[in-house]
């Protein structure tokens, strides 16, 4: 009787496995995951210049360039007119890890004492060509690398954006004594400012924006300038004398945050590099022409009067700055720039 009861619950057991594993539906196989496409890297280039410069114009030709060059995975962004940082506020971002990319160069110089010396210092390099020789000297990688130790790549080098003048609404300056007492305005602080006043004339720095208006006004007479910003404000109509004398080299290359340069995987640094060299490269050489070009036109406009300083007049413009650069040399840092500047005139 139990050995029946026994196989009776046996069958009963399998023939209930049976029937629920009939109705129990399969176990459904996990789909695999869609792929999720690659986040592109966004470079943001900051900067104060204008967006009808041809610097800024140049650096938007990127924003389509890069993306094709590196299929997609770079988004190449440019913020002009201090719309996203200002010159200085960008170099404090690029070390802070706050921002991929701005200029170095001229614009720095209130920030990174080398390159006020090499964008401002008044007679260092004697034409564009100097300073480029220049920038094939030791002194200008040691330059570069002790920016890279604040936290600042400078991938590309700098180039000019055309010859200084000195230009004023009083007279024509011939020699060191037509400077004296005139108002000129130029970056705040730093070497050139030191040099005006040792020239005798009264440093004024004025905002770009609103120096139109101050040599309206007459709280500037003049300033020290190059030629490719006439075609965007009235310096041609409000400082009709110009002396081209070389003063100093206003220059630009593009710099990028060391911090940021480091998490962009290799490969993409190695398609990115050219890109810029080639970029600064090209604008480096129009800018040039630009300005040679908008020369000409400021000569012919009416009331215009160019002035170049003399071999012996330019000599005693710079031996009046000897206390400045004495100075400067007391810096082992400044002193191997100027070193190197004098070695390859």
């Amino acid at each position: 009787m139990v050995k029946k009861l026994f196989l009776f619950t046996l069958m009963f057991v399998l023939v209930s496995a049976l029937i629920l594993g009939g109705c129990a539906k399969p176990t459904p196989t996990p789909e695999k995951p869609t792929p999720t496409p690659e986040k592109p890297i966004v470079i943001r280039l900051a900067a104060a210049f204008s967006p009808a410069e041809m610097i800024i114009q140049s650096m938007q030709e990127l924003e389509t360039t890069i993306p094709q060059e590196t299929n997609g995975r770079v988004k190449f962004e440019v913020y002009p007119a201090a719309t996203l940082y200002g010159f200085s506020d960008a170099l404090v971002a690029l070390q802070a890890g706050e921002l991929e990319m701005t200029f170095i160069g001229r614009p720095s110089g209130a920030v990174l004492p080398e390159w006020d010396v090499i964008t401002s210092l008044p007679f260092l390099f004697d034409d564009r060509a100097h300073l480029l020789r220049f920038m094939e000297t030791d002194a200008y990688k040691h330059v570069c690398d002790r920016v890279e130790a604040m936290g600042i790549k400078t991938l590309t080098r700098v180039y000019p954006y055309g010859k200084e003048n000195i230009m004023n609404s009083k007279r024509p300056i011939e020699k060191l004594e037509d400077i004296q007492g005139l108002k000129i305005s130029g970056p705040p602080g730093g070497v050139l400012t030191e040099a005006y006043t040792l020239w005798g004339a009264t440093p004024a720095p004025i905002p770009i924006p609103e120096l139109t208006t101050a040599l309206e006004t007459g709280m500037v007479d003049g300033l020290e300038c190059h030629m490719v910003p006439l075609p965007f404000t009235d310096f041609d109509r409000l400082t009709p004398y110009c002396t081209r004398c070389n003063i100093c080299w206003f220059s630009i290359g593009l710099a990028a945050s060391t911090k940021w340069w480091d998490t962009v995987p290799p490969d993409l640094q190695q398609t990115l590099q050219p890109i810029f060299n080639d970029a600064i490269d090209t604008w480096g050489e129009a800018i040039f022409a630009f300005d040679d070009a908008q020369f000409e036109i400021y000569k012919s406009s009416p009331g215009t009067v160019i002035t170049q300083l003399s071999d012996a007049e330019k000599a005693r413009f710079k031996d009046a700055l000897k206390p400045l650069y004495d100075k400067l040399k007391e810096d082992p840092n400044i002193r191997e720039i100027i070193e190197a500047a004098e070695a390859t005139s």
